[in-house]
């Protein structure tokens, strides 16, 4: 009798920059998590901080 657990990751990643606050990186982060949720399920998308734009990973195989 087995059960079946299907799960999802979605994760957004910021680089911390010279003079950053903790705040500021966690915005970033936030951000980019919240556009990894919008593209879809099981992402990961990279804040890249010199264009301001997200870069998405695809976790699925």
């Amino acid at each position: 009798m087995g059960v079946t657990l299907n799960l999802s990751f979605s994760a957004g990643i910021a680089e911390a920059q010279s003079g950053d606050r903790r705040e500021d990186v966690l915005s970033r982060a936030d951000k980019a998590l919240y556009a990894a949720k919008q593209v879809g399920r099981s992402r990961v998308e990279i804040w890249r901080p010199a264009r301001s734009v997200c870069q998405t990973l695809s976790l699925l195989a």
